[in-house]
């Protein structure tokens, strides 16, 4: 009679395997199954310490310093700080070098100034003119005390920023792309002014362009390649003359739009209601759009 095969325990390869282990599959006896069971529940007792400090961070309030994105913030307030005082000291630095040599001018204006006025007192010699003019020196020679002429602290315009301005970007498409929704337009390449229609919407004017594709049709199968200019010139008549029967007649009724285009644009304008009252943010906001139309 042939013996009976017995499979061994995958971890100590000593004992017979007698328990599968559904998740690793692999065969253990009591003893290494039992020990397999402690080293899941320290892995457990791992999962349940991360997800007891990510739900701490989640109750924390937004305010904490210690997110990377608001340290992120304090690094550039901090870098900037420093580039602005640096330069700041740069600047004083020169001011205070050039006032030294205006001064030295300024010095011997004034004395010259002085002697004038000395010999007028002495010599009793002056009259109106004489006092106005002095009286316009020594004011000209203060404002330029104040406010040298010969050089300025200003911006310039023409660098570069030195100091990269940030910004909170909100990851839009990102976000469109979690919730499934399929994103038609690249902002950077089309302005947002190009294809918007919120303003139409609002004002109840037509949100897409099929009128005018309707009109370049009717162009495209009246009008031949190639016509004559005569034949041409005839074809642009009785177009004008089309048109303008068809205006008269938009006067005197207007033409009924289909209730799926009015349904469409009252379910948008509700969605602008409930984004104005906050109600809906504005991922929330394009994903529902999308939906309506």
């Amino acid at each position: 009679m042939a013996a009976t095969s017995r499979v061994q325990c995958k971890k100590c390869e000593k004992n017979s395997g007698i328990i599968t282990c559904n998740g690793c599959l692999e065969e253990l006896c009591r003893r290494c199954f039992n020990d397999h069971r402690q080293d899941l529940l320290k892995e457990f007792d791992n999962v349940v310490y991360e997800h007891d400090m990510l739900k701490q961070q989640l109750e924390t309030p937004n305010e904490n310093e210690s997110h990377p994105l608001l340290k992120q913030i304090d690094e550039w307030k901090k870098d900037s700080i420093n580039k602005v005082k640096q330069l700041a000291e740069q600047c004083r630095a020169d001011v205070v070098n050039l006032l030294d040599e205006n001064k030295d001018a300024f010095i011997n204006r004034l004395s010259k100034i002085t002697n004038t006025v000395r010999k007028g007192r002495d010599d009793d010699d002056y009259d109106e003119r004489d006092l106005r003019k002095w009286m316009d020196d020594l004011k000209e020679l203060k404002d330029e005390l104040i406010k040298p002429s010969n050089f300025c602290v200003e911006e310039d315009k023409q660098q570069s920023p030195w100091i990269p301005k940030i910004r909170v970007r909100e990851n839009f498409y990102d976000q469109a792309k979690a919730k499934n929704v399929q994103t038609y337009i690249d902002i950077s390449l089309y302005g947002i002014n190009i294809w918007n229609v919120h303003d139409a919407i609002i004002n109840d004017l037509p949100r897409t362009n099929n009128h005018v594709e309707g009109y370049n049709s009717r162009l495209e199968s009246n009008f031949p390649k190639h016509p004559h200019i005569y034949h041409f010139i005839e074809l642009l008549r009785d177009e004008h003359l089309y048109q303008h029967h068809r205006a008269e007649e938009s006067d005197m009724q207007i033409r009924k739009r289909k209730n799926l285009y009015n349904n469409i644009d009252s379910k948008l304008k509700e969605l602008h209601e409930e984004h104005v009252k906050r109600t809906i943010t504005n991922t929330e906001l394009a994903i529902k759009c999308g939906r309506a139309v």
